[in-house]
């Protein structure tokens, strides 16, 4: 079986304690990333993720990424290809992460006629969004999802 994804993350600020989680379910293997960045001198968990299609393995593995994120003792954002646009399934997930959660949906897929929300970004309550939109570069079949954040 050939595999064709994966998770990246690209920040100005360095990482550190970079930690791999496997996620459950699926006949692929998935993961959850994650890495903690200094952000003006605040601790910052950044996770990245892009979960299974089948509907059953990613329940299990957003209930999984949800225990993982909950344990987090600093402001965080989780990243990635969440392989639905299912709007409960999201708003499920979004609400398992804690109170002041937020996000928002923009068409990322496919790059050549996007119509459909696969990628999320979710913020911890200490952020503020400023803004969220899509970069029409094509550099995947998803089109990049950019979140302009300041911590509050």
């Amino acid at each position: 079986m050939l595999v064709n994804h994966g998770n990246s993350v690209i920040s100005k600020y360095g990482l550190e304690d970079l930690v791999s989680y496997e996620l459950p379910g699926g006949i692929e293997k998935r993961i959850l990333g994650k890495c903690r960045l200094s952000i003006s001198g605040t601790e910052v968990n950044f996770f990245v993720a892009h979960l299974s299609l089948s509907k059953m393995a990613r329940i299990r593995q957003l209930l999984e990424i949800s225990h993982i994120v909950k344990k987090s003792e600093r402001p965080f954002i989780l990243a990635g290809d969440f392989n639905t646009s299912d709007k409960s399934e999201i708003e499920s997930f979004a609400k398992s992460l804690g109170n002041g959660v937020q996000y928002q949906s923009h068409d990322t897929y496919p790059t050549w006629r996007p119509n459909k929300p696969l990628d999320y970004i979710f913020l911890s309550k200490d952020f503020e969004l400023v803004r969220s939109y899509t970069s029409k570069e094509k550099l995947s079949d998803h089109l990049p999802l950019i979140y302009e954040v300041k911590l509050k």
